[in-house]
């Protein structure tokens, strides 16, 4: 009986016969194969370079490729290319040059730090390397260096001190302090040359060209009064002390700031020294204040940096802190904000306006 289980039809015995065959063929094929074909040994063997492969390159990794290397700049005058060979990020960059080109200046190496995604820790490896040029009229400030900032010395704006550092003895210093209260000295002199002058060139060649104060006033002067507000160059001219060019540069001032509030603004004009503006304080009068402020509510950043009381930076403060809450209500809002706290706001106020009704 057991027959019957083991019996097989034709169909099923050609099949067997065809699995077998199969079988046997993928062995001899499996046997055969270390004959047949024979290994690539450098497949076995890690490659230490990477394969090239095309991808698309993001603004990350463009910045990865470039090699990172310091160099002495001038953060005012540095393109996106050196930024990124510095090893600034992309965005860090782009923020720094728009920045430039709007306006703005670094004053000071750490200022950098401001520009909005800066790493903290490039930029202290970035600090040794960065150089500002300083202003000619700004870039020295003690009195020996001032001796080398210019070319020409202005004695009616000439210390004892500094005269003291070019060399000077004191009796020429008393002679020059004597004539310098009652004189005006209408010539400027070298440097080079004032350094080997003694007492008797010094009379020779400054004493024959001085000027009176004295002869400078008019028969009116005592009754002459300046309303600072309403003054235009040909009346501050009536001033001694100030000619064409002082008088321009008031005007100026004066409209920069949107007018003036307090006559001890007239000592911000450059040009005008303690000395001077002492001297033409008494004619000085503030009869009217006549402001035009600025709507901080509206002004752009380039706006409210074109005035002289306010940066770059101050300026972007108040546009970034208007854009993330609304509508200023109220300027003690941004009172005792980072930026605009060291602004004198007593002063300040006249020159910022809300432009609401409840202002």
């Amino acid at each position: 009986m057991w027959k019957d289980y083991l019996s097989l039809t034709r169909n099923e015995q050609r099949g067997f016969i065809i699995l077998v065959a199969i079988i046997l063929i993928l062995l001899v094929f499996r046997i055969s194969m270390p004959l047949l074909y024979k290994p690539n040994v450098s497949l076995l063997v890690v490659s230490d370079s990477i394969p090239l492969k095309i991808t698309w390159n993001t603004p990350h990794d463009l910045d990865e490729q470039i090699e990172q290397a310091y160099f002495v700049f001038n953060p005012n005058e540095i393109g996106i290319d050196d930024l990124l060979r510095l090893g600034v990020d992309r965005r860090a960059a782009n923020n720094w040059v728009r920045f430039l080109e709007s306006g703005g200046r670094f004053n000071e190496p750490t200022d950098v730090a401001r520009v909005f995604g800066m790493n903290e820790e490039l930029l202290n490896s970035l600090l040794p390397y960065i150089e500002i040029p300083a202003p000619l009229m700004h870039q020295q400030q003690s009195l020996s260096e001032n001796v080398i900032s210019f070319r020409t010395l202005d004695l009616n704006r000439t210390t004892p001190e500094l005269l003291e550092e070019i060399g000077w003895s004191q009796s020429m210093i008393d002679s020059f302090t004597n004539w310098q209260s009652s004189h005006w000295f209408p010539v400027r002199y070298d440097l080079p040359s004032l350094e080997y002058w003694t007492i008797d060139s010094l009379i020779k060649q400054i004493q024959p060209t001085l000027i009176a104060k004295q002869k400078r006033h008019t028969s009116g002067m005592d009754d002459l009064q300046i309303s600072i507000n309403l003054a235009d160059t040909a009346h501050w001219q009536l001033l001694r002390g100030v000619g064409p060019v002082l008088s321009r540069r008031i005007v100026a001032y004066r409209r920069a700031l949107g007018g003036f509030v307090d006559i001890n603004q007239i000592s911000e004009v450059y040009g005008i020294s303690p000395v001077l503006f002492n001297d033409i304080k008494p004619f000085l009068v503030l009869d009217t204040i006549v402001v035009d402020p600025i709507n901080i509510n509206t002004a752009s950043v380039r706006q409210l940096r074109e005035h002289p009381y306010l940066s770059f930076f101050h300026a972007k403060e108040i546009v970034d802190y208007r854009q993330k809450n609304g509508s200023i209500r109220n300027l003690n809002e941004i009172e005792t904000l980072e930026e605009l706290s060291n602004l004198s706001w007593d002063r300040m106020r006249f020159y910022l306006c809300l432009g609401i009704d409840n202002e």
